[in-house]
């Protein structure tokens, strides 16, 4: 007979048969000759159309078709009988025969539902997203990974494989609506508007999204330039690094044309391929290296010129000196801050006229000329120091920006890069650049500002001063403004657009035309209400954020009965949820929108993309850490901290351990037994000491090999699952071993008798060691059957202290004792035995466990009796592949489950036969 142990025996277990037809038949003589028979003799009197004794009527069937149509209740039957419930202990017992020929037709109708309705894609639920995918798609919708929208939400609850998607745990009330429109408030006002759109910034301050716009410039500037041109400044005993400019990086360049000047010759295509390649800009490159390769070069570049012919690399911080002495006597760098008023400073870098004898000094040549006047010299001179300036500079930029060169200054960001556009950017980095510095300048509204200041700067100056230098500046800045106020009404337009595509982006799908419509009417609505513009459009994004269309994933059901393909919007989405947690990136709507996600081998190609991704981490979070009931770990509190005093420094660590390995068995595409028995884990310092591999306080993740040595590796081997799994002073063998049955293996268990006294919680105050503890407590006959089952697997990991700490001796004091015998017989001791005997004899249980949870988290809802042919394909498959995980993945993608929807008329009748789910928990 079949083994139909546990709920997912009845989902995973045996082989079917050939045909529904043929288990139609069969299923149904057995049953009328059978079984009707066994119901009257044994159960009838409990379970009887009248009576319904805990609310089952088995009289109600009288043909196999009935039968077929309640699987819930034959369900129901078989967990009650298998785990000896039924009939009751104070009734005859069924006689094994009996027992075995329920149990098998059972099993067999339920096969013939299975195969009947395999791939059918399940109840259509109205699902919100969880708090955790809330959270995530906040975060890729807006880039700022430190949103926490849901911080004050409700906790989510697990139902379905025991994961928090599932729609029916979803739910949605009026106090959780209002929740939702506060939270979309405060992310609506991390909205930045800016002159091509909308951006999202940390911060809701205007002076902190200023400072991010100068960051950028800042940054920008870095990429082409190191620091250097600075003028030290004492201003009324204040003291200032002012003019500080971003110079070229001269021995890089020098360096990378000396090495490669012969290879790449006069081709400029060849030397903007070893710009690109060194990081450097070709345009310069191709500047330099022509000045230096002239073939007369004029008196004062000549010397440079012949260093540069000796072709040595060595020579190039001779050629560096030689450069830098004469670019101090040829630029000169002005305070900023008065700029532009009458006697004031043209610019920051001025050309600067080097005296007589500087030029003497320069070139033997010229000290001969002492005939001549100063006029003369430097008429000779003028065409050589052009040459030399227009390819040195003293500095590229004023990578300042703010100016505080004076006590009061005319400028709050003052722009001087026109060196650095000629001689280095392309025309994409300068439109780059001109985004930067328009983006600043509308941002932070300097226009307006400038005119508060320069009435301010025109009173301070009227007290121990002459205003009339700044008169110049009046009309430019009040012109300035005006300007400015015409742009933030043009760019009103841009901004709605903008919110548009926002709006798209959330919905996952583009918008319909009443959608796009209902957006601009309640925006035009607002400003007729007199709401400033900024106002309505961050009103908006939170109207966007509280819409059924973001908080919901909503799927348009074919009609009829049969079950249709999702589009490939909802597509893109099902699969982005599966593995992220979010929204589908760039990539992956671009595939969707251009209809080709639909391809199986897009499709597929698409989803080993996504392994790879960083964001997947987050599938080792929600599914990895859920399923082995750890999540949230590192906020775990009940640990007595008197005896175990390390336990709350390390409870992020040994969060983080499962996290990275889930992370690392999808992105490397592992075997999924390396979760039972692998011989390396992920630690840093702080656990690697804890479990005794290293004592380096590094705080980076590493991966460490060879951990069997110290009893680690897999997930037996996780202090997150041990501690978890354990008392708040001892360990539980009970606790350790259903969990090992029920969430690593698929077992049901029965739910324990009532009235079974608790185990003391602190054994220290017992002579008894924690095993003889929990083998005197599973004495009574009503505890047996199950814990014969459970506890040898808890006491194979008795080595381990209730936080996760491999000990030698127990907590009595006592030697630890982890040899065991298991209910089949199987002869085991301590972690290492168990993880033998999991890897070897259980190993398909497992699999079939982990396709199954993965699967039923995939789907968003519980496995049912439709999904049991995927689930045993899968397993063959996976066994075939090796075990990697990403057989899992594709099998799941690739399924009618995964990529179809029931139609709208789908009826109760077709639910109540196929729709029955199978709850773990």
């Amino acid at each position: 007979m079949k083994s139909l142990t546990a709920i997912g025996s009845l989902l995973l277990g045996s082989v079917f048969c050939s045909s529904a037809d043929a288990i139609s038949s069969t299923g149904a003589s057995v049953f009328e000759a059978d079984v009707i028979p066994l119901l009257e003799s044994h159960c009838l009197d409990c379970h009887s159309t009248k009576k319904q004794k805990g609310e089952l009527d088995l009289e109600q069937f009288h043909s196999h078709a009935e039968a077929k149509s309640k699987t819930s209740i034959w369900l129901k039957v078989i967990e009650q009988v298998q785990l000896g419930e039924m009939p009751p202990k104070d009734e005859d017992p069924l006689t094994k025969s009996d027992r075995d020929l329920l149990l098998e037709w059972a099993d067999q109708m339920l096969e013939e539902v299975a195969l009947e309705n395999a791939g059918d894609p399940g109840a259509v639920v109205l699902r919100r997203l969880s708090n955790a995918e809330l959270t995530y798609t906040i975060r890729d919708l807006t880039g700022i990974e430190n949103l926490d929208p849901a911080k004050e939400f409700p906790t989510d609850s697990a139902s379905g494989e025991g994961f928090m998607n599932v729609g029916q745990s979803l739910v949605m009330s009026p106090s959780m609506l209002e929740k939702y429109f506060d939270a979309a408030k405060k992310i609506a006002a991390h909205a930045v508007l800016t002159p091509t759109g909308i951006r999202f910034s940390p911060s809701v301050n205007r002076p902190d999204w200023q400072q991010e716009n100068l960051e950028s410039i800042r940054e920008f500037y870095a990429r082409y330039s190191v620091p250097g041109a600075a003028m030290s400044l004492n201003l009324q005993g204040i003291r200032f690094d002012s003019s500080d400019g971003g110079i070229i990086p001269l021995e890089n360049y020098l360096k990378v044309a000396l090495e490669f000047g012969e290879s790449a010759g006069e081709c400029e295509s060849s030397w903007l391929e070893v710009a690109e390649k060194h990081g450097l800009s070709g345009k310069y490159l191709i500047k330099l290296v022509a000045l230096l390769n002239q073939s007369e070069p004029g008196d004062f570049l000549k010397p440079l010129c012949q260093i540069w012919k000796q072709s040595d690399v060595g020579q190039v911080s001779k050629m560096v000196e030689w450069i830098e002495q004469r670019q101090a006597a040829l630029w000169t760098f002005n305070p900023v801050g008065h700029i532009g008023k009458t006697g004031g400073p043209a610019a920051w870098q001025t050309p600067r006229s080097p005296s007589v004898d500087e030029l003497k000094s320069w070139v033997p040549a010229w000290q001969k000329l002492v005939e001549l006047d100063e006029a003369k010299l430097r008429e000779l001179a003028e065409s050589d120091l052009d040459q030399f300036r227009s390819v040195f500079p003293g500095a590229l930029c004023y990578t300042r920006i703010v100016p505080v060169d004076e006590v009061v200054t005319l400028s709050l960001y003052y722009q001087e890069d026109q060196i650095l556009r000629e001689l280095i950017l392309s025309e994409d980095e300068i439109q780059e650049l001109d985004r930067l510095w328009s983006e600043l300048r509308f941002v932070s509204r300097e226009a307006i500002k400038l005119v508060d200041v320069y009435d301010q700067l025109w009173q301070y100056a009227t007290q121990d001063a002459d205003p009339s230098v700044f008169e110049p500046l009046r009309k430019p800045i009040r012109d300035r403004a005006e300007t400015f106020r015409q742009k933030l009404v043009q760019t009103e337009p841009i901004h709605l657009n903008s919110l548009l595509e926002f709006a798209d982006q959330a919905y996952r799908r583009p918008l319909t035309d009443s959608e796009s419509k209902e957006i601009s009417d309640l925006y035009t609505i607002l400003r007729e209400e007199d709401i400033a513009h900024e106002d309505a459009v961050r009103l908006l994004i939170a109207r966007v954020l509280v819409s059924p269309s973001f908080l919901y994933r909503l799927e348009q059901a074919p009609a009829g009965l049969t079950p249709g393909p999702v589009n490939q919007w909802e597509l893109a989405t099902r699969l982005s949820y599966f593995l992220w947690s979010s929204m589908p990136d760039q990539e992956l709507r671009q595939l969707a929108d251009s209809g080709q996600l639909i391809d199986p081998k897009i499709l597929q190609a698409e989803a080993a993309r996504m392994l790879k991704h960083p964001k997947i981490r987050r599938l080792a979070e929600q599914f990895g850490c859920v399923w082995l009931n750890i999540y949230d770990f590192d906020q775990l509190g009940e640990k007595n901290e008197t005896r175990h005093p390390k336990f709350a420094e390390l409870r992020s660590s040994m969060y983080e351990e499962p996290i990275q390995f889930f992370t690392d068995l999808f992105q490397q595409d592992r075997s999924i037994l390396n979760l039972i028995d692998s011989d390396y884990t992920f630690v840093n310092g702080a656990l690697a000491e804890f479990y005794g591999i290293s004592n380096e306080k590094q705080e980076d993740w590493v991966r460490v090999n060879n951990v069997k040595s110290r009893s680690r590796g897999g997930v037996l081997g996780f202090a997150a699952t041990l501690a978890k799994q354990s008392g708040a002073t001892r360990t539980s063998p009970i606790l350790r071993g259903a969990w090992l049955s029920e969430t690593i293996l698929g077992e049901k268990l029965p739910r324990p008798p009532k009235n079974v006294p608790q185990l003391p919680d602190d054994p220290v105050s017992e002579t008894l060691s924690m095993r003889e503890l929990t083998q005197r407590h599973t004495q009574d006959p009503r505890c047996y059957n199950c814990h014969s089952r459970i506890d040898p697997y808890g006491f194979a990991l008795e080595a381990f202290s209730a936080i996760g700490e491999f000990r030698k001796t127990t907590d009595a004091g006592g030697e630890v004792e982890t040899a065991t015998q298991l209910m089949d017989g199987t002869a085991i001791d301590g972690i290492a035995g168990l993880k033998n005997y999991l890897g070897n004899q259980r190993k398909n249980d497992f699999s079939k466990q982990f396709c199954r949870k993965l699967l039923g988290f995939s789907l968003g809802r519980a496995t049912q009796l439709s999904d049991r042919p995927l689930i045993e394909e899968m397993s063959e498959r996976l066994e075939a592949q090796n075990f990697k995980v990403s057989s899992i993945v594709n099998d799941i993608v690739m399924s009618d489950q995964f990529q179809k929807i029931r139609g709208t008329d789908f009826g109760s009748v077709a639910e109540e036969i196929i729709g029955e789910t199978i709850e773990q928990d």
